[in-house]
Protein backbone atom coordinates (compact mmCIF):
# COMPACT_ATOMS: atom_id res chain seq x y z
CA UNK A 1 0.00 0.00 0.00
CA UNK A 2 2.56 2.21 0.84
CA UNK A 3 4.41 2.29 -2.93
CA UNK A 4 1.04 3.02 -4.42
CA UNK A 5 0.56 6.03 -1.95
CA UNK A 6 3.81 7.41 -2.92
CA UNK A 7 3.02 7.37 -6.80
CA UNK A 8 0.54 10.64 -5.99
CA UNK A 9 3.82 12.24 -4.79
CA UNK A 10 6.27 10.80 -7.23
CA UNK A 11 4.33 11.18 -10.45
CA UNK A 12 3.20 14.60 -10.46
CA UNK A 13 6.80 15.78 -9.01
CA UNK A 14 8.24 13.67 -12.13
CA UNK A 15 6.08 15.86 -14.79
CA UNK A 16 7.13 19.05 -13.28
CA UNK A 17 10.43 18.21 -12.94
CA UNK A 18 10.00 16.90 -17.02
CA UNK A 19 8.72 20.26 -17.92
CA UNK A 20 10.94 22.53 -15.65
CA UNK A 21 12.54 24.15 -18.54
CA UNK A 22 10.19 23.84 -21.18
CA UNK A 23 8.00 26.56 -19.68
CA UNK A 24 7.24 28.03 -22.93
CA UNK A 25 5.41 24.75 -24.25
CA UNK A 26 4.49 23.69 -21.19
CA UNK A 27 0.60 23.06 -22.17
CA UNK A 28 2.42 20.82 -24.77
CA UNK A 29 4.48 19.17 -22.87
CA UNK A 30 1.91 18.18 -19.91
CA UNK A 31 -0.58 17.05 -22.68
CA UNK A 32 1.72 14.68 -24.64
CA UNK A 33 2.49 13.64 -20.56
CA UNK A 34 -0.91 13.15 -20.12
CA UNK A 35 -1.63 11.28 -23.23
CA UNK A 36 1.05 8.85 -23.09
CA UNK A 37 0.17 8.24 -19.30
CA UNK A 38 -3.36 6.97 -20.48
CA UNK A 39 -2.64 5.46 -24.32
CA UNK A 40 0.57 3.10 -23.23
CA UNK A 41 -1.14 0.99 -20.52
CA UNK A 42 -4.01 0.88 -22.54
CA UNK A 43 -2.12 -0.96 -25.28
CA UNK A 44 -0.28 -3.46 -22.44
CA UNK A 45 -4.12 -4.01 -21.12
CA UNK A 46 -5.34 -5.16 -24.00
CA UNK A 47 -2.37 -6.79 -25.64
CA UNK A 48 -2.33 -8.75 -21.83
CA UNK A 49 -6.20 -9.29 -22.12
CA UNK A 50 -5.98 -11.77 -24.53
CA UNK A 51 -3.17 -14.44 -23.25
CA UNK A 52 -4.19 -16.87 -20.24
CA UNK A 53 -0.92 -16.12 -18.33
CA UNK A 54 -0.12 -12.82 -18.64
CA UNK A 55 2.95 -12.90 -15.95
CA UNK A 56 5.94 -13.16 -18.43
CA UNK A 57 4.63 -10.73 -21.10
CA UNK A 58 3.43 -8.15 -18.33
CA UNK A 59 7.32 -8.70 -17.07
CA UNK A 60 8.81 -8.48 -20.93
CA UNK A 61 6.66 -5.12 -21.34
CA UNK A 62 8.05 -3.80 -17.99
CA UNK A 63 11.32 -4.43 -18.93
CA UNK A 64 10.91 -3.33 -22.53
CA UNK A 65 9.32 0.27 -21.27
CA UNK A 66 12.20 0.83 -18.94
CA UNK A 67 14.60 -0.01 -21.79
CA UNK A 68 13.17 2.30 -23.76
CA UNK A 69 13.21 5.03 -21.62
CA UNK A 70 16.38 4.77 -20.80
CA UNK A 71 17.77 4.19 -24.35
CA UNK A 72 15.28 7.78 -25.19
CA UNK A 73 17.03 9.28 -22.44
CA UNK A 74 20.76 8.60 -23.58
CA UNK A 75 20.27 9.41 -26.71
CA UNK A 76 17.86 12.83 -26.31
CA UNK A 77 19.74 14.22 -23.66
CA UNK A 78 23.30 12.46 -23.81
CA UNK A 79 25.68 15.12 -21.93
CA UNK A 80 23.18 18.09 -22.16
CA UNK A 81 21.32 16.89 -18.98
CA UNK A 82 21.69 19.38 -16.49
CA UNK A 83 21.50 18.57 -13.26
CA UNK A 84 21.68 22.04 -11.57
CA UNK A 85 19.12 23.02 -9.18
CA UNK A 86 16.99 26.04 -10.64
CA UNK A 87 16.38 28.52 -7.68
CA UNK A 88 13.91 30.94 -7.82
CA UNK A 89 14.69 34.35 -6.80
CA UNK A 90 13.02 35.36 -3.33
CA UNK A 91 10.49 37.70 -3.79
CA UNK A 92 10.96 41.00 -1.59
CA UNK A 93 8.67 41.38 1.24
Amino acid sequence: NNVFGAQGFMFPNGSTIAMQRHGDIAGTASALLGTMQFVLPAVAAGFLGVLDDPAMPMAIIIFGCSAMALLFNVTMVGSRLDTEVVRSTPRAV
